[in-house]
């Protein structure tokens, strides 16, 4: 198992935080076509938000530049919040892994938390050819979307897993598996949902007896999509009773129970309780045939400043937001033929960012 420790993660994403790329000069790109005229080191940089700490694209000689500045690409988040980034390719070192791979540099933010970052290095999954996962570019030796060959001999990720935590001031990115020390328990595994991104179901949340999905009689007993998305800053609740599917709001639910008292934990059910017929036979055998367990997120995690709890308009879904990823590390397995997400405690006495690049302790076995 390969961990990533010099960067920061957010949205299942690694940011590379500290500094933007600059502008290209002004003459005729096509589309697709690298644009090498990108500023040399010593060039003066202005009207830019970022401060190039940690990526300083002018520092590389292999950088190249996809987009001009008047071909942004609008990147939007579940929460609203949105980047406008250009296209770039260069050499990324992760860990023992160096490959060729598009990214996104940031030229402008709306949302505070990406003002202090480069760029992003998307983990996020897609089934799509052109699909700007970083993940996909580890795990093979050819991305033909983006007409880019890795050397023959090149290091791959050869286990399709990688598992992601965070607390207030940085995250960890773990490949390969998962460090059974940075978890209390054992793991859950469910099923991912959603295959244009990482969704589990929820069946339940509860915040001080109060149960937030109340479903009506011709919904009882079922789950709701819930996307995990640590680009997004808060969780995030539907806002509707969605025609009679919720006897009542459970945004409205919330906020009304947590302005009478804000010490209470916030307690999600993951799967669905009712459902056992076909528990994942790849689940490890101390996981096996169990489909729901319930998850404790306590004030600390969902509660301003460390975290917050929105509505989520127009659409019947969970965001499970940063605070989620503070209270449990995630692993995401994307090992053929049952895609699946796993869940455990985040250890309070694991020390985040500081393990050795080869921990000791082994990652759970292979589902193969």
């Amino acid at each position: 198992m390969l961990r990533q420790l010099s960067l920061a993660v957010l949205a299942a994403v690694v940011l590379l935080c500290g500094g933007s790329a600059p502008e290209t000069s002004e003459k005729e790109d096509l589309p697709g076509t690298p644009d090498t005229s990108f500023p040399l080191p010593g060039d003066t940089l202005d009207n830019h938000i970022h401060a190039n700490v940690h990526f300083d694209a002018r520092k590389s000689s292999t950088f190249t530049l996809l987009r001009k500045a008047s071909q942004y690409l609008k990147v939007q988040y579940a929460d609203r919040s949105y980047l406008k980034i250009l296209t770039a390719e260069d050499r990324v070192h992760c860990g023992p892994f160096s490959v060729l791979s598009r990214f996104g540099v940031i030229e402008h933010s709306e949302s505070r938390e990406f003002r202090a970052c480069d760029g992003i290095l998307g983990m996020g999954y897609s089934d799509m050819p052109r699909s700007a996962s970083f993940f996909k570019t580890l795990t093979s030796l050819v991305r033909p979307g983006w007409a880019i060959h890795q050397p023959p001999d090149a290091l791959t990720l050869a286990r399709k897993q990688f598992a992601f935590m965070a607390n207030a001031f940085e995250g960890e990115l773990q490949l390969g598996g998962f460090d059974a020390n940075a978890v209390v328990g054992d793991m859950f595994y469910t099923p991912m949902h959603n295959l244009s991104g990482y969704g589990i179901v929820v069946s339940s949340i509860s915040y001080m007896g109060n149960e937030l999905l109340d479903f009506t009689e011709e919904h009882r007993g079922a789950g709701l999509l819930a996307i995990l998305d640590s680009g997004s800053s808060c969780m995030m609740l539907p806002n509707s009773t969605y025609n009679g599917t919720y006897k009542r709001n459970p945004y409205e639910t919330f906020i009304q129970a947590a302005k009478q008292d804000a010490t209470g934990s916030l307690e999600l059910m993951v799967g669905l309780c009712s459902d056992c017929q076909s528990p994942d036979p790849f689940a490890p055998e101390e996981g096996r045939g169990e489909c729901c367990r319930r998850f404790e997120m306590p004030p600390k995690q969902w509660l301003h400043p460390g975290g917050c709890v929105q509505a989520f308009p127009d659409m019947n879904v969970i965001i499970l937001g940063d605070p989620f990823f503070r209270s449990f590390l995630v692993l995401h397995d994307l090992e053929p033929p049952n895609y699946r997400i796993g869940i455990a405690p985040i250890n309070p006495l694991y020390n985040m960012g500081e393990a050795p690049l080869f921990p000791s302790s082994p990652p759970f076995p292979s589902s193969s």
